[in-house]
């Protein structure tokens, strides 16, 4: 997997591989969902999104938010 600094990130580069399997069919894409998990002191957001391409597995792209 693949952390990343901000959401904007993850969409950024999930447009990016979404225009490239316009022209490479080999090209996989599972969309960005988000998904909040409620902790003792605070609440996590994980958003997610996989590419994959010609290999038999793909890469996940996450960003962690925390929230007070």
């Amino acid at each position: 997997g693949l952390q990343v600094s901000t959401l904007a990130e993850v969409e950024d580069l999930v447009a990016s591989a979404k225009d490239y399997q316009k022209r490479d069919e080999r090209v996989q894409v599972i969309d960005i969902h988000a998904r909040t998990t409620h902790g003792p002191t605070s609440a996590y957001t994980l958003t997610s999104a996989y590419i994959g391409f010609v290999l038999p597995l793909m890469v996940e792209l996450q960003h962690l938010q925390r929230h007070e």
